[in-house]
């Protein structure tokens, strides 16, 4: 009894997968014998299908299978989820099963595969598998943000930029004629020094996407304004300077750090001279002192200052006059000598 209902279980089991679509070649069948994939958007994938493979000996008998390979697909767009059709010894109405699923690629047109086989009593047997692709779509880069009209050295902008569906970052560059003017960090775009700054946009494809066309944006970036600095002369001029005087000057520059140069104008050359900070008078005349500083890249130079003032000729000291010598005539003569005869007898007796 229980061998009857066996042979009629497989009789049954027979007729249905002969009534069923299938390919099958010298015993080995598969149900169905091919796979046509309907998603055709590039980048999805198919819903899952399955072929159930079962070894149907022709004509019937005893008889083992022996299955040396199984897959994978010949098309890397298919792809194996499930197989439980594995390498070894298969006996007449074994049945395994292998799922697939199909991922549009973004070339658009046909996609053709096979999932086979390999046989010692057999050779190699194929499962047909199929598919369509529309292609990647095509995405975009814009702009959303606007270009500086007056960007200069020191300062940032910050870009932005919409992309296309693929979902991938739209990643900002700057242009190789462009690396001394300008650099960028994430979005944040930074002004070096004057010139054309061409900041580059790009987005990658993905399966279903291509990769976005570069769009650039470009601007000029001008030298940031100089900050003003001014001298001031902190010495006096002499009220009253004489030939053959000095003068000590001295003066303050601004923020930039460079000398204050002192001068003499060509014009007063033959008057005064300087060496560092003295000044010597020469001549008669206006003495014309300059004061210069020069700026840098923050700094404007200063604006020349000036100071002047007259050198006088030196003041003569007038000489004392002599002291008149007396002149004795004769009666002073005659005076003199009584007095000096009388001075010289008083001195004789009192020697005695």
């Amino acid at each position: 009894m229980q061998f009857i209902r066996s042979m009629a279980a497989r009789l049954l089991l027979l007729a249905t997968f002969f009534a069923l679509p299938a390919a099958h070649a010298q015993g080995l069948s598969f149900i169905p014998g091919s796979i046509n994939f309907t998603n055709t958007a590039a980048g999805s994938v198919s819903t899952e299908q399955t072929v159930s493979v079962q070894f149907i000996p022709s004509p019937p008998m005893a008889m083992t299978l022996n299955v040396t390979s199984v897959g994978p697909p010949s098309n890397s767009a298919f792809t194996v989820t499930s197989n439980t059709c594995l390498i070894g010894s298969y006996v007449p109405f074994a049945i395994c099963e292998v799922k697939l699923t199909f991922t549009a690629p973004p070339t658009a047109g046909p996609v053709l595969g096979t999932f086979s086989f390999v046989t010692n009593e057999l050779g190699p047997l194929n499962i047909g598998l199929s598919g369509n692709s529309e292609g990647a779509a095509p995405q975009a880069i814009t702009f959303t943000s606007t270009a500086p009209s007056g960007a200069t050295v020191g300062g940032t902008y910050e870009i932005s930029a919409t992309g296309g569906g693929s979902g991938n970052p739209v990643v900002f560059s700057i242009d190789p004629s462009s690396a001394d003017v300008c650099s960028v960090g994430g979005s944040t775009v930074s002004f070096l020094a004057p010139g054309n700054c061409i900041v580059l946009a790009d987005q990658a494809g993905s399966p279903a996407f291509e990769e976005a066309p570069q769009q650039s944006q470009s601007f000029e970036v001008a030298a940031a304004p100089l900050t003003p600095q001014a001298i001031n002369i902190t010495s006096t001029a002499l009220g009253t300077a004489f030939v053959g005087g000095t003068y000590e000057v001295a003066a303050t520059g601004g923020a930039s750090g460079e000398p204050v140069v002192l001068t003499i104008d060509a014009s007063a050359s033959s008057v005064c001279s300087i060496t560092g900070n003295t000044v010597s008078f020469l001549a008669e005349g206006t003495c014309v002192i300059h004061a210069n500083q020069a700026g840098n890249a923050t700094y404007a130079a200063a604006p020349q200052a000036e100071q002047s003032f007259n050198v006088s000729a030196a003041p003569v000291i007038p000489s004392q006059a002599a002291t008149p010598v007396p002149v004795v005539g004769a009666w002073g003569l005659a005076l003199l000598t009584a007095f000096l005869s009388g001075f010289a007898f008083m001195r004789q007796r009192r020697k005695l």
